[in-house]
């Protein structure tokens, strides 16, 4: 389906896709989950939406992910027991359609 749309009409299905294509494979029922990521203050364009809206109506599963970044100022210790600023975090918000 995402190579029909960018056949059909590439200048107006070129922007928007979803950020991660995340795919199950293995022992499990493969599968196929669109998600786009959106962070603190950040909204949905109209060419994002359009391809939720496709996706969606298609069957697939198709998620917006909004994460929000953590304020922690903790420090880390490292081997040789010097403290340093830990790596910046994420906290994980919700995962739903749009």
């Amino acid at each position: 389906m995402v190579c029909s749309l960018y056949a059909e009409h590439y200048a107006a299905w070129g922007g928007g896709v979803p950020d991660l294509m995340l795919w199950r494979t293995g022992n499990e029922q493969p599968s196929l989950r669109f998600v786009e990521v959106k962070g603190p203050g950040d909204s949905l364009s109209n060419g994002q939406r359009a391809w939720l809206d496709k996706l969606l109506a298609a069957g697939a599963d198709a998620f917006v992910c909004h994460v929000d970044a953590q304020d922690d100022d903790s420090m880390a210790v490292t081997e040789d027991g010097a403290a340093q600023p830990s790596a910046p975090a994420f906290n994980f918000i919700a995962a739903a359609t749009d």
